[in-house]
């Protein structure tokens, strides 16, 4: 991850992220393909044999269901957080709805979960990216705190320039 500027756009995922999501789920419909036939060739076409090609064709669905209704592509700009999903829709939310962020590695993958509100509905996702020295949740955390800390300076800059002197018909000279 580049360092951050206000500026510049902050990549969480990559740029091909979403590419290479979108040839997994291909790869896993291709795999679950090719297992259902090497059932059915195997065992002939048997209740059993029907049984066992429904389950790995179902668990092969809902993986892909997963992964294509959860992939997005995320960056921050200017205390925003920018989300494209697989079928070309942008979201943009202030980085203040988001509501959790949390990070684990799991077999050298680095999986951060993501929560956050927009329009009244929570939603949430999953972002899979290479083990690095600063953590996607590190990035959205110190964002959210940047934006927090500028919001709190523009206020108190406001309460500055409201600020009025005694009325004239209460001053003397």
């Amino acid at each position: 991850m580049e360092h951050y500027t206000k500026k510049e756009r902050v990549y969480i995922t990559s740029k091909s992220y979403l590419k290479n999501v979108r040839n997994f789920c291909m790869l896993c419909a291709v795999l679950t393909i090719v297992t259902c036939g090497l059932v059915v060739i195997g065992m002939g076409v048997t209740f059993t044999s029907l049984g066992i090609v429904a389950g790995i064709g179902l668990l092969g669905l809902l993986l892909m269901r997963f992964f294509w209704v959860n992939a997005r592509s995320v960056s921050l700009k200017s205390g925003n957080i920018i989300l494209k999903t697989l079928g070309d829709q942008n979201i943009v939310a202030p980085v203040g709805s988001i509501r959790k962020v949390k990070s684990s590695v799991v077999f050298g993958v680095q999986l951060t979960h993501i929560r956050y509100k927009i329009d009244g509905g929570l939603s949430q996702f999953f972002v899979l990216t290479k083990t690095q020295e600063v953590t996607p949740e590190q990035v959205i955390k110190e964002e959210i705190a940047a934006t927090r800390r500028r919001k709190a300076e523009a206020g108190s800059k406001k309460k500055e320039a409201n600020h009025k002197p005694d009325s004239v018909l209460t001053q003397t000279a």
